[in-house]
């Protein structure tokens, strides 16, 4: 269970500096970093200082994925439930380390976007491995608390 919210959390992180660059291309008066020669450089930039703050998100995400798990519920519903509560984690996440740096602003919020965006998409891009992840919770085989 563990393995497969890492996993996840890692697609996110990745993905997390392509989405940055997609917000900034378009709010008025950010740099545009994809005229930038050094755009690697900027990319590997972001994601080393964006690893430690998504780290809460990791350990919130992994537990989320626990209760849901074993909730009596479709494959679709729980796979919807984890989507909604991971981009709302994440949001909230962001929301209050922008206010604990005291930049709770309106165009700061936008900063949230990036990180909700990517965290739905690594979701939607790993929906294959949790269909088969919720096989092992929903087989003949499944006891309570075996896992």
């Amino acid at each position: 269970m563990f393995s497969h919210a890492f996993y996840t959390w890692l697609a996110a992180s990745l993905l997390h500096p392509v989405f940055v660059f997609c917000v900034a291309a378009f709010v008025p008066g950010q740099p545009h970093f994809f005229f930038d020669s050094d755009v690697i450089w900027v990319y590997v930039d972001i994601l080393i200082r964006a690893l430690p703050y998504s780290l809460p998100c990791l350990v919130a995400g992994w537990l989320c994925l626990e209760v849901i798990s074993r909730a009596s519920f479709s494959v679709q519903t729980r796979f919807g439930a984890w989507l909604v509560m991971e981009v709302i984690l994440t949001a909230f996440g962001a929301a209050l380390l922008l206010g604990f740096h005291q930049m709770a602003e309106p165009q700061k919020l936008l900063l949230v976007l990036p990180g909700a965006m990517a965290v739905a998409a690594a979701i939607l891009l790993r929906y294959k491995q949790f269909k088969k992840l919720m096989q092992v919770f929903t087989g003949p085989a499944f006891k309570p608390g075996m896992i």
